[in-house]
């Protein structure tokens, strides 16, 4: 069970599997039970290295300050932490200076006025134009927060940036705080990932991402690696393959291709609203949950971008690992088709 230990851009402590690449923390908010008693307990809301000297990072230590985690930097300015005075001394010191405070207690009694408020979720918004936000920053938009990055805004996630949509004209409501605009404003850039990697992946036109697994839509030349990636098992379970495979879109994890997820409508058996689902991962990339997460990714492509409403997939009764997805991903099963096992799941609700 994951702990209540991550943190969003508002800053909302939150429990995923996922952990990030930046850690922190604002004093102690467990109890003896490790569940969360509190929000934050002091104005000090520090960002810290994952790793510092050898020392061994407790989540949750008894009677000590709560470890916090969050995607990255940019989450952790948005949130209302600024770097640690101790483990990245030099990212304080620059930070500190661009800031103008006179002092590091002033500092902090800033961002906790700036941060805290009545706007959302006991969270203070700055209404500000859109196009004088810096990379980096953060704002509110439809509920969500996304992330500002050149002329597009990119939806964070606990896994990483997801869809990106255009940057808007006019006001805007800013989650990070002012200071911490000011000092992005300024091109300040610490020694941690300012960014999560799969910003730029969002930002490169991804059909979806979760921050591990991206869809692309293919490129010139991947139809070769997708027939070079073929094995006993593609031909068990998916037949001869397309002499040219053209997909929905490929499956990249860790900068590589591995593999591909499609739909398709010219099947007999399918209802007005239905697709049918398929995918394939590259021998290499198996039993890493990949291809839950490419399917999951899937699902979320075809309720935002398309009018279908339902996803079919279609499994052998024989193909175990097929079958453990969809049963992991809530595909419901509704009988037999062609001797296998027909499975559906709404992707509209």
């Amino acid at each position: 069970m994951p702990l209540r230990n991550r943190v969003t851009p508002l800053g909302v402590l939150i429990e995923t599997r996922e952990r990030g690449l930046v850690f922190g923390n604002r004093g102690r908010l467990h109890g003896d039970d490790r569940l969360i008693r509190r929000n934050h307990d002091g104005r000090r809301w520090i960002a810290c290295r994952l790793e510092f000297r050898g020392r061994r990072r407790e989540p949750m230590p008894r009677g000590r300050y709560t470890g916090l985690f969050f995607l990255d930097e940019a989450t952790a300015l948005a949130a209302g932490h600024r770097p640690c005075a101790e483990c990245r001394h030099d990212d304080y010191r620059s930070f500190f200076d661009q800031a103008g405070a006179a002092s590091a207690d002033e500092l902090d009694r800033r961002l906790h006025g700036e941060r805290l408020g009545d706007d959302i979720g006991g969270r203070r918004l700055h209404e500000t134009q859109s196009d004088e936000l810096p990379d980096g920053a953060f704002v509110l938009l439809d509920g969500a927060a996304y992330l500002v990055l050149g002329d597009a805004l990119l939806r964070w996630t606990p896994g990483g940036y997801a869809e990106r949509r255009p940057r808007p004209r006019g006001h805007v409501d800013a989650i990070t705080p002012p200071t911490s605009l000011r000092v992005l404003g300024s091109g300040w850039a610490g020694s941690l990932p300012l960014i999560h990697p799969s910003g730029p992946d969002a930002l490169a036109g991804a059909i979806a991402s979760d921050g591990v697994v991206t869809l692309k839509a293919p490129r010139p030349g991947d139809s070769r690696l997708l027939i070079e990636g073929r094995d006993g098992e593609f031909f068990r379970w998916l037949g001869p393959g397309a002499e040219v495979p053209q997909p929905v879109a490929c499956v990249w994890a860790n900068g590589h291709l591995v593999g591909w997820v499609d739909y398709d409508l010219e099947h007999a058996w399918l209802r007005p609203g239905e697709v049918n689902v398929g995918y394939y991962l590259f021998p290499a990339a198996r039993g890493k949950g990949y291809a839950s997460r490419a399917v999951e990714l899937l699902l979320v492509h075809l309720r935002r971008d398309t009018e279908h409403a339902v996803a079919t997939l279609l499994v052998h009764p024989l193909n175990v690992r097929s079958l453990a997805l969809a049963r992991r991903l809530g595909f419901a099963e509704r009988g037999e088709v062609d001797g296998q096992l027909f499975f559906t799941h709404g992707v509209k609700t």
